[in-house]
């Protein structure tokens, strides 16, 4: 409170606060029991099934609408904890003013944006209580659940408005002329002005959709650059640009039903059920387990140290979710073990950055989650098919850290050994990762499940893991729920923006534009692909590969079906490809989460870290782009 100055009203911002702290905090608890239970229910429904040949009946519409709850129910809470995926690389080179005035556009923009979403999804609400909508089995009438989007979103607004007089306060801290202060809400005002007129005019307006839909790229990539979370900007894209190709009242409907629809979609569980799992093997330090084992077995060979770095990010990458969180846990596990055995900057930078680039690859993983519900594609097939990639990439890794400290054995000294008593018992406490990889994995190449239910079965477990080993304590539980309820809000938000914005790029029928132009270029379908993974580099230098496929697939799939590409092969290298992304200097965002964590590392170490990594793997792709089957063969040979 002692940053609220005289001028701000104290009372309205305490009232904010109190929403913000007791509110938006019991939403949360409630969508995290619901979306345990909903993981319990899965793995009860498959055990059912198959012990007893009685699957629970309704199941998984009690799971579409539970994940309903879960995301809006952690919709305000994932605000104020800053879990919306944004990418402020570009914002956080910018002085402190220029941020302030961005922060109040995005943030004005913002809670515009939700007051629509809460008008239209409350007509959606009121639709579904007049036509009596319910489901199919159990006959759960849906209202209910479809009023928590509106109310979720209020709450939104609230901290959205709460974060407008932030800024006021930040501009009068950061002393803000009158005419600065003045020109910040002028060009708030003015962006939102302009949004509002183009929204309301654009229906009514003689336009090409073709041409409306290639402005609308730059204009959500800005929104993105300047610090919008990507799911508010790709919403804002499809409400501001669908009126122009399905009039206004089109958009309404579509705006305010897909909230609903997409949250409560049982194939979106997967999201949530699989971030449980990774959170409850991430907060019980499964992951540091693999490597203080990999540390143990390999740290007395040259570089020793910097191969087991590679495991340990690799596992806690695929566990957490993403490789931000490989990147902070590795930097401040590995690398200060690192330093203190000698190793050289730019070797232990390299390989933390790096081999944080695996974890999105492992089964079970996320990114290929989305692809493959947004493409139609078999997640079974698409999980087996990045087996064989996974590990060959990991197996170049280590032999760029063999070669490097071969050629300078400064690089990376090894270690005394570790007593054979200890590297076996760290081996036995990995067991438990080992048990889940072969369980998710074993169990879709066997058709024992479909990857929805190994979502469930594998959260169940890791649980029933953490508990056998003494390592679920109350705030373990308590933290893992939090963080898989948050990150599972934040992911289907961005998925329903996609999903809206995606109805504006195919009602413009751009895809479908560029296909026929394509196909009659006669261009070779592997030149096309080529092109299309450059693409996908330079845009996974800038953002998350989730938002990348969500911002392209509406546009590359109908071209790749045109030229009648592998969708599994593509896919699995699409992933490579926008992991490189990530450690591409000069943007490469793991370099910057390094760089946050150990600020005092030279951000030019970092760059020539990567670099050898960086060209590793730009080989396997090759390879891979030029022998397929390496990506096919494995789910060539899968059951069903």
């Amino acid at each position: 409170m002692g940053m609220i100055n005289k001028g701000v009203p104290l009372r309205l911002f305490r009232l904010l606060s109190t929403l913000d702290l007791k509110l938006s905090k019991a939403l949360l608890t409630a969508g995290m029991s619901v979306l345990f239970l909903m993981g319990c229910l899965v793995a009860l429904d498959v055990v059912m099934r198959y012990a007893f040949n009685s699957p629970l009946r309704g199941a998984w519409e009690i799971v579409e609408l539970s994940l309903v709850v879960v995301v809006f129910a952690s919709i305000a809470y994932a605000y104020t904890r800053k879990m919306h995926v944004n990418i402020d690389i570009l914002v956080l080179h910018s002085s402190e003013k220029t941020r302030l005035i961005l922060s109040n556009i995005t943030t004005f923009l913002g809670l515009c944006l939700f007051i629509l979403i809460v008008f239209y999804s409350f007509l959606d609400f009121l639709k579904k209580i007049e036509i009596n909508e319910q489901s199919m089995i159990l006959g759960i009438p849906h209202a209910p659940f479809a009023l928590l989007v509106p109310l979720g979103c209020m709450l939104l607004c609230l901290m959205l408005f709460r974060g407008i007089l932030r800024n006021v306060t930040e501009a009068k801290r950061l002393n803000l002329a009158k005419d600065q202060g003045l020109g910040m809400w002028s060009a708030t005002f003015v962006v939102a002005a302009l949004a509002t007129l183009w929204a309301i005019a654009s229906p009514y307006l003689d336009l090409d959709p073709l041409l409306i839909a290639v402005v609308s790229f730059p204009l959500v990539f800005a929104l993105i650059a300047i610090g919008m979370p990507i799911a508010f900007s790709l919403l804002m894209g499809g409400v501001l640009f669908l009126p122009s190709t399905s009039g206004l009242h089109v958009a309404q409907i579509m705006a305010g039903r897909e909230l609903f629809s997409t949250t409560g979609t049982a194939n979106w569980a997967i999201m949530g059920l699989f971030t449980m799992m990774g959170y409850f093997i991430y907060y019980s330090r499964l992951g540091e387990d693999l490597f203080r084992m990999a540390n143990n077995w390999l740290g007395l060979m040259p570089g020793g140290l910097a191969m087991a770095t590679v495991g340990g990010s690799t596992a806690i990458a695929a566990c957490a979710g993403g490789s931000m969180s490989s990147c902070i846990v590795m930097g401040t596990v590995a690398y200060p073990e690192m330093k203190k055995y000698g190793y050289s900057e730019t070797l232990s930078t390299g390989v933390i950055c790096s081999g944080a680039t695996l974890g999105p690859l492992i089964p079970p993983s996320i990114p290929l989650v989305f692809y493959g519900l947004l493409t139609k594609q078999s997640i079974g097939r698409l999980f087996i098919a990045a087996v064989i990639p996974g590990i060959m990439l990991a197996i170049v890794f280590l032999i760029t850290v063999f070669l490097w400290c071969k050629a300078n054995p400064k690089a990376g000294r090894a270690i005394p050994p570790s007593p054979w008593g200890e590297r076996l018992s760290s081996a036995v406490m990995v067991l438990p990762v080992i048990f889940l990889f072969i369980l998710v994995v074993g169990g879709i190449y066997g058709g024992i499940f479909t990857p929805t239910e190994a979502g469930g079965i594998a959260a169940f477990a890791a649980f029933a893991i953490a508990l056998v080993m003494r390592r679920l304590t109350w705030k373990v539980m308590a933290n893992a729920l939090r963080d898989s309820a948050l990150m599972t809000c934040a992911i289907m938000l961005m998925i329903a923006g996609g999903k809206v914005y995606s109805y504006f790029i195919i009602a413009s029928g751009l895809g479908a534009r560029m296909a026929e132009i394509i196909v009659g270029l006669q261009v070779a379908p592997l030149a096309l692909a080529a092109i299309f993974l450059i693409i996908y580099l330079v845009m996974g230098c800038f953002m998350d590969i989730i938002a990348v496929v969500l911002i392209t697939i509406p546009v590359f799939l109908p071209i790749a079906e045109k030229i009648h590409l592998d969708l599994i092969w593509f896919g699995v290298l699409m992933t490579i490809i926008c992991n490189l992304g990530l450690i591409t200097p000069p943007f490469g965002p793991n370099l910057f989460f390094l760089k946050m964590v150990n600020r005092d590392i030279p951000m030019i170490h970092i760059y020539r870290g990567v670099i050898p990594f960086v060209i590793s793997t730009v080989a396997l792709a090759i390879l891979i782009f030029f022998f397929p089957s390496i990506v096919t063969w494995l789910p060539d040979l899968m059951k069903g």
